[in-house]
């Protein structure tokens, strides 16, 4: 089963409704195991949502494969399908005014010889699930899919790359739209009390053009040498708290939303761990075989390759995160700061505040519930990450003190 929001074959586990126009390429293929040829071969499909029964389909054209062996888009077949051969289905399924929601496509597969009801006919039948979704992309399905297959990859898994190791998500932006940063999904999320993720390791987000992967002359090289300084937007160094570990993920907005254009892009994540004492691992999601080029690394000092996977590396598309929205009015101030730190509520509450150095050891703690003035000024001068916080809402400012 396919289901793509504009038929490359990249399955993404959240597509925002403005980039799936009038609606999803689906699909499926087709392989005839059988001693005789399969005869009028057909595929429908039926897609429900979290409340039921939403849309079907029937009216799929079906594909063959050249001599290379390579799908064949272009010449439509009908087929029949010879023993040990293959077809596929395709088509763009309309899916005008449908709400963000978790969707679940069922394939069925049927011919003359094995229709439902027969004796083979159980393995007739395929499902892809999706989510349609106001403003999130991503390439991983955790939380979508039934059944997951995750991994873990980070500043561990390569030798020499503790400081620098990135993990990149392929996004095809078919309309254009504004991004306003990323979601990070640590192991910590599926891995529990095994997660190798720890506190006071830092990360940065970045959006790069996808130029350094193609090859437009065919010549085998990329068009561009891959650049790590050559992004289109950027966030601010990020430092992974405690607090994010127990989350299990991390929301980080870029310093301004980018416009981006139709076209094709990356969100990188480089991670720094201190030489491994504060290491970072994202989960990998290996549930739906993608695209080679679907998860990119780049390992410092070496090269870039591509990994085939779904790294949970979410875009988040509008103006601005919910996060920042939610904190918005909290401020921090002045920043720089001889040492006296004030902190504006914009709503009464219990409100917890944690300072980290640099490196992630926890310098302060304290317990407030209106506006308050955090005293610093024995610390030495330097970076601090002040984090404001409670059940709604998370703020973290990198605070500097002269």
């Amino acid at each position: 089963g396919l289901v793509s929001n504009n038929g490359t074959g990249f399955e993404y586990g959240r597509t925002p409704l403005s980039q799936i126009g009038e609606g999803m390429y689906t699909g499926g293929g087709a392989y005839n195991f059988g001693v005789n040829d399969a005869e009028n071969l057909e595929l429908s499909m039926n897609i429900d949502n979290s409340s039921g029964y939403v849309l079907s389909q029937s009216n799929y054209t079906m594909y063959g494969f050249d001599n290379d062996g390579l799908l064949d888009l272009d010449a439509p077949i009908s087929g029949p399908i010879a023993s040990d051969e293959s077809a596929y289905f395709e088509d763009m399924t309309p899916m005008s005014g449908v709400a963000a929601d978790t969707y679940v496509a069922t394939f069925t597969l049927s011919s003359d010889g094995d229709s439902d009801g027969g004796e083979y006919f159980s393995d007739n039948t395929a499902t892809r699930e999706f989510a349609l979704t106001d403003n999130l992309y991503s390439t991983d399905g955790i939380d979508v899919y039934e059944n997951l297959d995750l991994t873990r990859m980070g500043t561990g898994s390569f030798t020499d790359a503790t400081d620098g190791f990135m993990m990149m998500s392929y996004y095809e932006i078919t309309e254009a739209t504004n991004v306003a940063g990323a979601t990070i999904m640590l192991d910590s999320y599926a891995f529990g009390s095994n997660a190798l993720t720890t506190s006071g390791g830092e990360l940065v987000v970045a959006i790069r053009s996808d130029a350094f992967t193609l090859d437009s002359n065919e010549d085998g090289e990329p068009d561009e040498a891959f650049d790590v300084a050559n992004t289109i937007a950027t966030s601010d160094f990020y430092l992974v708290t405690q607090t994010d570990v127990d989350n299990g993920f991390i929301t980080v907005p870029l310093t301004s939303p980018v416009y981006l254009d139709e076209g094709n892009y990356f969100i990188s994540v480089e991670m720094y761990s201190n030489g491994n004492d504060t290491p970072i691992y994202i989960l990998d999601d290996e549930t739906v075989p993608q695209p080679s080029s679907m998860c990119i690394i780049y390992i410092p000092g070496d090269d870039w390759y591509t990994n085939g996977t779904a790294a949970a590396i979410r875009m988040i598309t509008g103006e601005s995160v919910s996060l920042e929205e939610a904190s918005s009015n909290l401020n921090i101030y002045p920043n720089p700061s001889n040492g006296i730190i004030n902190i504006e509520l914009d709503k009464q509450g219990d409100y917890s505040i944690r300072v980290n150095d640099i490196v992630g050891k926890l310098i302060a703690e304290k317990e407030i519930n209106s506006n308050s003035t955090l005293d610093l000024q024995h610390l030495d001068t330097g970076i601090y990450f002040v984090n404001v916080y409670n059940d709604d809402v998370s703020k973290v400012v990198k605070v500097i003190i002269e």
